[in-house]
């Protein structure tokens, strides 16, 4: 690349050189002149004005060509200015659009992460809401239930639950007793009895039973009263030679008094040594299942007056006390009619 110095160097080196011819020809022409025969060579040969106009003209067209080149070269330059101009200008408008874009990705992702958080957050409280539609619906069925089939009645603060079975059963007998449901064994008849050779078939509904439990709240906890009874007693004027005449006995009439864990019971109930479902609890006996009520060996079955402390320390343990009634039964041969404990009598439970 020639650079303008250079230009200016040649012109000047141009312009000495003719300065120069000048200079001689003026001299030459007049203090010697030229032979004849020289002047004849000269005219053949190429004077120094014309090499040097040629030499002009050769420079010049030399500078021209170089001032085109550069014009060329500086348009080219100046384009290639504007193109990185407008690449720069491109590559700042796509850095503004990627920051642009950029900003957009992320405030979409916060979007989409606030998006999903509130759909995770619907979910929670969908199900929530389920939940609990759920458990109004259930309440409302058992509210329901409650009103249509309740468990207990309340009067004046007391809840009445009542309770009891309408029995049907019959029993038969190879050898006949004479008795109801119950078999009573002390009349089991001998081989030289009629009765042993006479069999026995006893329908019966005596053993329908009827409970109430009453149970009031007070200052210091609980009270309960609780009855119960059936139609399995032998009064002296109850038959059933032409209808069935017995009599409502009473099975359990107690009242008891609950203050926490601390339970105190009173009144006729089962005694403390027969096996309860839960606890010592009066009102939970475990009974034999059978329908036979005067039950059987192996089973404590008493059932007296008495007085019942309890105290449940744990749920798997508790401690009990009772005061019970004694009972007897005492049979002698031939006893005179005063005799002091009296005759036996059956047993009915």
């Amino acid at each position: 690349m020639i650079t303008k110095s250079k230009l200016t160097a040649i012109i000047i080196f141009s312009s000495a050189f003719t300065l120069l011819s000048q200079a001689q020809n003026p001299a030459a022409s007049s203090n010697h002149p030229a032979p004849a025969h020289k002047q004849t060579k000269r005219t053949a040969a190429p004077s120094i004005e014309t090499q040097i106009r040629e030499m002009r003209q050769d420079l010049q067209h030399q500078i021209d060509t170089l001032n085109e080149k550069l014009a060329a070269k500086d348009a080219k330059i100046e384009a290639l200015q504007v193109q990185n101009q407008a690449a720069q200008q491109t590559a700042t408008t796509t850095a503004v659009k990627v920051s642009t874009v950029d900003t957009a990705i992320q405030q979409n992702s916060t979007a989409v992460n606030s998006l999903q958080a509130s759909v995770t957050d619907l979910r929670e409280k969908d199900v929530a809401v389920v939940s609990s539609v759920q458990q109004v619906q259930q309440s409302q069925e058992k509210l329901q239930k409650s009103l249509d089939e309740p468990v207990a009645l309340h009067y004046k603060g007391i809840l009445i639950t009542p309770g009891g079975f309408i029995a049907g059963e019959s029993i038969w007998r190879q050898r006949a007793m004479n008795d109801d449901i119950y078999t009573a064994f002390n009349t089991t008849p001998y081989k030289n009895s009629g009765e042993a050779y006479t069999s026995e078939w006893v329908p019966s509904a005596r053993a329908t039973r009827l409970s109430t439990l009453f149970s009031g709240k007070v200052p210091f906890g609980t009270l309960n009263g609780f009855f119960e009874s059936d139609f399995l007693s032998a009064g002296t004027t109850s038959n059933n030679l032409q209808s069935n005449s017995y009599t409502l006995r009473v099975r359990q009439a107690w009242a008891q008094a609950v203050d926490g864990h601390v339970k105190f019971t009173a009144g006729q109930m089962w005694t403390l040594m027969t096996e309860d479902k839960k606890s010592t609890d009066a009102g939970t006996e475990l009974a034999p299942l059978i329908f036979d009520q005067n039950l059987h060996v192996g089973d404590t079955y008493l059932r007296q007056a008495g007085f019942r402390l309890q105290d449940s320390i744990t749920p798997k343990l508790t401690l009990a006390v009772a005061l019970e009634n004694s009972q007897y039964q005492f049979s002698v041969s031939n006893a005179s009619p005063n005799f002091f404990f009296g005759n036996a009598g059956r047993l009915v439970v």
